[in-house]
């Protein structure tokens, strides 16, 4: 363990002086115990934002200071709040031990029932695993999915691949109508191999999947039973980009249609960019888009974007996005784009992104108790748009 000063902070965000040798890294979490003479709070979990290593002035030895966000308190070995301020203190710093780190990142916190006023425990979407730690499951909260959501990531970082792993764990666990917008086939495949890798008892009926370009209006399901969600996953396979826009057009406006019938509906658009661009205020798809995200929360519809293109996708849509999953993005004014809509993330732990390997990812928001880097876990169902083999490459 080695010694940190922590600088009082009347918020959570707060800066901190260690020894360089702690060999701190930015988006990890650490437990930090006061020493017995500071008049200190309890044990703290906090999360590395970012960190500066430098040489003292006063001494030959070298420092790093940072800023971290104190995510929570460890009382006889239990989690609880954060404190509400923090004092200046001494203290050690240690790796996250796994039994709490299991604790904080593999379960949910309870949630008020806006409806109730009473306390749920929402389902624990088991995404994957701790960067930092592959033996710590991650869990997303089922609840989170209350509010808008954007994945972004460049091509070949494992973007559909995750999409999958997130689909399979809300399909199996929620009582959400889900509704896929698929340009490319990528989930066609999930949909069919669904019943087969998941308890039939999870689903309300078999997922269904339409054509787009033939339907003139789409047969969703109107009710969703008490124990099960539906899947709907809608191909655009073939499509031009004209044909796209106007049968995603058409079932936009048949879901806002039926908004007062409040049917929780999580809808899932990859490749947002083409229905909703940055540069084309024409797209007949837009309009409805805008309305959805600007007032479709109230009503339980609620967005799902997925793009490879950042600055391709209508600044509006993603400023009215509270969840952020974040793959490998190379491209700094892309990163730049993200980071501007995205204030409550440090910008030191969102470049961490230009370096992730394949499945890796940033998740910020409701989702999430805290900033949290992951990797996928593997897929259940089959997975549509892989890579092809290497086959080709070979001479035998």
């Amino acid at each position: 363990m080695h010694k940190i000063t922590v600088h009082a902070s009347i918020a959570r965000r707060t800066s901190f002086t260690a020894p360089s040798v702690a060999s701190l890294r930015t988006g990890e979490c650490m437990l930090i115990e006061p020493e017995p003479d500071e008049r200190a709070p309890d044990a703290l979990i906090v999360l590395i934002d970012s960190i500066t290593a430098h040489t003292s002035t006063m001494a030959t030895s070298s420092l790093s200071s940072g800023t971290m966000t104190v995510l929570g308190s460890v009382i006889d070995g239990a989690i609880g709040e954060p404190p509400g301020k923090i004092p200046h203190f001494t203290g050690e710093i240690r790796r996250l031990p796994e039994a709490i780190a299991t604790s904080f990142f593999s379960t949910v916190p309870r949630r008020e029932d806006p409806v109730t006023k009473e306390y749920v425990q929402p389902a624990d979407l088991r995404v994957g695993y701790l960067l930092t730690d592959d033996k710590v499951p991650v869990a997303f909260s089922a609840a989170g999915l209350d509010r808008h959501s954007v994945m972004l990531a460049q091509s070949g970082s494992g973007k559909s691949y995750g999409l999958g792993v997130l689909l399979e764990e809300i399909v199996a666990k929620t009582r959400l109508r889900i509704v896929v917008f698929d340009p490319n086939d990528d989930f066609t495949l999930l949909a069919q191999s669904l019943s087969v890798v998941l308890d039939e008892s999870v689903h309300a009926a078999a997922p269904c999947i339409v054509d787009a370009v033939t339907q003139d209006r789409f047969l969703l399901p109107t009710e969703v039973p008490p124990r099960h969600s539906s899947l709907t996953v809608v191909r655009f396979e073939g499509a031009t980009n004209m044909d796209m826009d106007k049968a995603a057009a058409r079932l936009l406006h048949q879901l806002w249609s039926a908004r007062a019938a409040r049917i929780p509906t999580l809808i899932v658009i990859d490749e947002a960019h083409n229905l909703a661009p940055s540069d084309d205020p024409l797209k007949e798809s837009l309009s409805p888009l805008t309305r959805i995200a600007a007032e479709g929360r109230k009503f339980g519809l609620w967005l799902f974007l997925v793009s490879q293109r950042p600055q391709k996708l209508n600044a509006n849509l993603i400023s009215q996005c509270d969840n952020l999953i974040l793959m490998r993005l190379t491209n700094g004014s892309d990163l730049q784009h993200v980071a501007s809509s995205f204030s409550g993330v440090s910008q030191s732990l969102m470049s961490l992104c230009t370096g992730f390997d394949k499945g890796e990812a940033l998740a910020a928001g409701r989702l999430v108790r805290t900033a949290t880097l992951f990797r996928f876990r593997r897929r259940l169902s089959a997975e549509g748009g892989s890579d092809l083999s290497l086959a080709w490459a070979t001479s035998s």
